[in-house]
């Protein structure tokens, strides 16, 4: 997500032809908190499995920000931007049951591409005020790193976190001092993108949000030493000031369900974050029905 970070260091690429990753099962029973884990952080990972596979470019100039879940392949999509800002941004596809790293891809474009989900027949990538959409057949291409080519390009109203929950998608924008906006779309005819004027309140550092039943669930990030929270709020009141709060790693950014669970993408491991004081390096996971309590 836009916002201002000190100048990167050099790190090696995050390169297509590596080793198969193994990213945790659809259903896994949380661990317990490592005697390293700061106290504070005990009920989350009460909830949460870290689990043993780092994350796709890890300790590298890529740093995760979206995620997306790709129900017809079981698979996850991070998307990643160039911390040196001199390459276009990237995606990395992962089965999500065998860890095996699928495809990784480039982007039409750079920036933070920190708006990432996925609708019936498309992968929507969102930055800079608009939404690109790529048909899932583009995500079946092979070869070192293919070059995705967007089916069409919408303006939208925010474009730092997304989610999409049916025919609906909210795009939401990140403010570091106040609160801000979600405005929902709904896919018409073809999977064109029309919003129908509904907005909603975002709490001020949201970076993800994620909707399940009459809740959302936001993924607020604070900076690059500070506590991340993840908020669960009635749909009604997204903001209230009360409600249930799980004290998360730093640097939390997008988060998605799959299937009966939460998955957490974090970007304390890239190189340009090499001074945090806690990193996360895998995609967390913990059942919904603990993350709402």
């Amino acid at each position: 997500m836009s916002r201002s970070r000190r100048r990167l260091r050099r790190a090696p690429l995050l390169l297509p032809a590596v080793v198969a990753l193994t990213l945790v099962p659809a259903a896994i029973t949380a661990g317990p908190a490592a005697a390293a884990d700061p106290p504070r952080y005990k009920l989350y990972y009460d909830i949460f499995d870290r689990g043993d596979t780092k994350i796709p470019g890890h300790d590298t100039r890529w740093v995760p920000q979206g995620l997306a879940y790709w129900p017809a392949r079981d698979a996850l999509v991070i998307s990643y931007y160039d911390g040196e800002g001199k390459k276009n941004s990237r995606l990395a596809l992962i089965d999500r049951r065998s860890g095996k790293r699928l495809q990784l891809f480039e982007l039409p474009r750079r920036g933070h591409v920190g708006a990432l989900a996925m609708s019936d027949n498309y992968l929507c990538v969102g930055d800079g005020g608009s939404i690109s959409r790529f048909h899932t057949a583009v995500l079946s291409r092979t070869g070192e790193l293919p070059f995705l080519q967007a089916a069409g390009s919408y303006k939208v109203k925010a474009s730092s976190f997304m989610t999409i929950v049916g025919k609906q998608m909210w795009v939401g924008n990140y403010d570091k001092h106040k609160d801000s906006t979600a405005y929902r779309y709904t896919f018409v005819k073809g999977g064109v993108p029309r919003y129908d004027k509904v907005t909603m309140n975002v709490p001020r550092r949201a970076q993800g949000m994620a909707i399940t039943g009459s809740q959302v669930i936001w993924s607020v990030s604070t900076g690059e030493d500070a506590d991340s929270r993840l908020m669960v709020r009635p749909l009604t009141v997204p903001t209230a000031p009360r409600g249930r709060d799980i004290v998360a790693p730093n640097m939390s950014e997008g988060i998605v369900i799959a299937g009966n669970e939460l998955h957490v993408l974090y970007e304390s491991g890239a190189a340009k974050y090499k001074g945090a004081d806690y990193k996360v390096r895998t995609v967390h996971h913990g059942l919904v029905a603990s993350v709402l309590g």
